[in-house]
């Protein structure tokens, strides 16, 4: 008899175990994902249409000066 309690509480031991170690990896992953959730930077559309109108705008200049250079060396 006292060993079928043993056991049984051996189980539940091992069940809790589980538990405890799911519920901390679980834990784990959410504060992590959390964390590169907050990292990123929120856009709204005008800005991101701004921003992209500006590297357009510096990309363009430095083919013009690219153009420039090149026509200065010849």
């Amino acid at each position: 008899m006292k060993y079928k309690f043993k056991k049984k509480c051996m189980v539940l031991h091992m069940d809790m175990k589980r538990f405890y170690y799911s519920a901390v990896v679980f834990t784990g992953l959410f504060l992590g994902t959390n964390v590169l959730v907050q990292a990123q930077q929120v856009v709204g559309v005008a800005e991101a249409i701004r921003m992209t109108l500006e590297r357009n705008v510096q990309i363009k200049q430095a083919a013009l000066n690219k153009d420039l250079a090149e026509q200065d060396l010849f």
